[in-house]
């Protein structure tokens, strides 16, 4: 990837040019761009920016020194000590926001994009339309709340949906490596922030919406009117690069997605695609569960006259959701149903999503699952899931996070209480919150509940190792709301945690293994 500094300025919007001389500077050839000091390299501009926590315009000269050949800032640098060209602009966000598509060669006109959004079944969904994509494709690109995956390369997620020059990077990435399609999902901070600015789409699902992230939207109707806007952008685009058609998949099972439904049919022209676990809604693709089994599911996929059985190879109500919205992005896709049935089969499972914990030898006595349940929906589904199981007890541990919406903590302990047999409220992410204060606040609900069989156990890995201590026989463990995650933050500190490798432990010192 390469522009000339020229290019980059017209593309950096509103700017004023510091140490800049048209003829010397406007053909230069800068070959990669970032933000952060230790990817700096010859030939490359580094974008300085400020937060609440850092600022890297104090690393100019060092960023110099090591090869950069311009500099966009958003505080006027001392021009004695900068030798090179600068953009000067109001915000460096919004300046690559910009500018980051462009450098890339915009790299989702070469790519199919299908888009996921909703609060819960988006990695999952996400897991079944890679593998559903890779039957026609090949292979499938992934960015989602787990991992960026490109070929035979991953790298673990910092954010589901990664800041601009990142994620244009990875899908230039994709691009070279010869991928076709790429798969991500996204969330609403990414809309609203505008991090896939400039990103064009052939395909979004909606999954289901429900009360999250009040930390940042200020009222239900404002994270819907953020997910519709998704849509209603690609939908209704001016310029789009690639001419085939663009579906808005739609789960109209949910309230939110009924209402997106209905909003987007008022568009001239738009192709709306539903489905439905209802076989009178309407919807363009319905299934049938069949058999919920231990270890999967089976169900029918009808679509017109059609009828295909499918062996979903993870179980649980919830996941015919999300394989249905994987198969109704293929059937969009013009794939045949051999190609979607061998891709949502061929899935075994998600990390984190209802992961059974065990090992060679383990007694299977009772069972340990860790689940990245951390709504109040999402508990719901989870423990239904296990209750369906006919387990002896479920012993349920879990917290809520900090500095994230704190209304949902009182309706997790309810739904947890009522759903299990014995609960231990512990921490999850505290974050700079007092942790036994978000105790305090999931309590009301597990009292609600009438629950009288419950502990508080602040450490997690404590609590874990209790609730593994006193399985019975036949009973199932959930440790719930980390799921993936192999941290813990505590304060501003992220450490090491991870909820697997915590259970595995003490299954393994319970067993004497």
């Amino acid at each position: 990837m390469s522009m000339t500094f020229g290019e980059i300025i017209k593309h950096s919007g509103d700017c004023e040019l510091l140490n800049y001389i048209p003829e010397k500077h406007d053909e230069m050839i800068i070959k990669n761009i970032g933000n952060d000091t230790r990817t700096v390299n010859e030939d490359s501009l580094f974008v300085a920016s400020r937060g609440n926590n850092f600022d890297s315009h104090i690393h100019l000269e060092k960023v110099i020194e090591s090869g950069a050949k311009a500099l966009i800032v958003e505080r006027r640098p001392d021009l004695f000590k900068i030798s090179v060209p600068v953009i000067l602009v109001r915000s460096s966000y919004e300046a690559t926001k910009k500018l980051a598509a462009q450098f890339f060669s915009n790299p989702s006109h070469r790519l199919c994009m299908l888009g996921i959004t909703g609060t819960n079944g988006k990695t999952t969904t996400s897991y079944f339309a890679r593998s559903v994509f890779a039957q026609k494709y090949g292979d499938c690109g992934l960015i989602g709340t787990i991992k960026y995956i490109i070929g035979n390369e991953s790298i673990d997620a910092p954010n589901t949906s990664p800041e601009p020059l990142f994620f244009q990077k990875q899908l230039g990435s994709m691009v070279e490596n010869g991928l076709k399609c790429a798969v991500m999902e996204v969330s609403s901070h990414a809309i609203k922030l505008g991090r896939i600015e400039n990103t064009e789409y052939d395909h979004l699902i909606f999954t289901n919406l429900s009360k999250e992230h009040t930390e940042f939207h200020p009222d239900m109707h404002d994270y819907f009117k953020t997910k519709a806007s998704l849509f209603l952008s690609m939908l209704t685009a001016q310029k789009n690069y690639k001419t085939t058609p663009k579906y808005a998949i739609i789960n109209i099972d949910d309230h939110y997605g009924e209402a997106l439904a209905a909003e987007l049919k008022k568009l001239p022209g738009s192709n709306i695609f539903t489905y439905s676990l209802n076989a009178n809604s309407g919807a363009n693709l319905t299934a049938i569960p069949a058999n919920i089994r231990f270890n999967g599911v089976d169900f029918y996929l009808n679509y017109k006259k059609l009828r295909i059985p499918i062996e979903l190879n993870m179980s649980g109500v919830f996941n015919v959701y999300n394989a249905l919205a994987a198969a109704a992005a293929g059937i969009c896709e013009n794939m045949t149903f051999d190609e979607i049935k061998a891709g949502l089969e061929y899935v075994t499972g998600v990390p984190g999503r209802f992961e059974r914990i065990e090992f060679p030898g383990f007694s299977n006595k009772y069972s340990v699952y860790v689940d990245f349940a951390h709504t109040p929906e999402s508990f719901i589904n989870v423990l239904k899931l296990a209750r369906g199981l006919n387990p002896g007890r479920i012993i349920t541990v879990f917290g809520c996070g900090g500095d994230r919406s704190q209304e949902k903590r009182p309706i997790m302990g309810y739904n947890a209480a009522q759903a299990s047999d014995y609960v231990i409220v512990t921490s999850d992410n505290p974050r700079t919150e007092d942790p036994m204060n978000i105790i305090n606040d999931i309590l009301p609900g597990v009292m609600k509940a009438g629950g009288s069989n419950y502990a508080v156990e602040t450490d997690r890995e404590l609590a874990i190792e209790r609730a593994i201590k006193m399985a019975s026989d036949k009973d199932i463990v959930l440790i719930l709301g980390k799921g993936h995650e192999n941290y813990q933050i505590v304060g501003n500190i992220k450490k090491r945690f991870d909820d697997c490798q915590t259970a595995l432990k003490y299954i393994k010192q319970r067993e004497n293994y």
